[in-house]
């Protein structure tokens, strides 16, 4: 992991997102979340970067962690509903999904934006 100075993690996140080395930025966040494992920054972070890296079960890991801490963020739910699709899983969890995600996961199944 390379060595990033005290107090511009965040900074050098976002530089290794923008620049789409996701690889990295996974590593650190994964780091990040063993210190604070129900931080809404690094577990939203962490499922952008195995989005993009197409690792779309460990997103949908993510994301589940935060529509379960951060229930009132409905970007989380269409996320999750995202990954869920893309990760070939979506039809058997449809049936374990809550009410609540049904409407959210047929809206982006429907218009092709999962």
């Amino acid at each position: 992991m390379a060595t990033i100075r005290e107090g511009s993690i965040t900074k050098a996140i976002y530089g290794m997102i923008r620049d789409q080395q996701y690889m990295e930025a996974i590593q650190i966040l994964s780091y990040q979340l063993q210190m604070f494992p129900r931080s809404r920054a690094a577990l939203s972070l962490l499922a952008y970067c195995y989005y993009h890296i197409q690792d779309f079960v460990q997103a949908v890991t993510q994301y589940e962690l935060l529509v379960k801490y951060f229930p009132y963020v409905t970007e989380y739910k269409i996320y999750y509903a995202q990954s869920l699709f893309k990760a070939g899983i979506a039809p058997i969890l449809l049936f374990l999904l809550p009410m609540s995600l049904l409407p959210i996961f047929y809206f982006c199944a429907s218009y092709d934006i999962c």
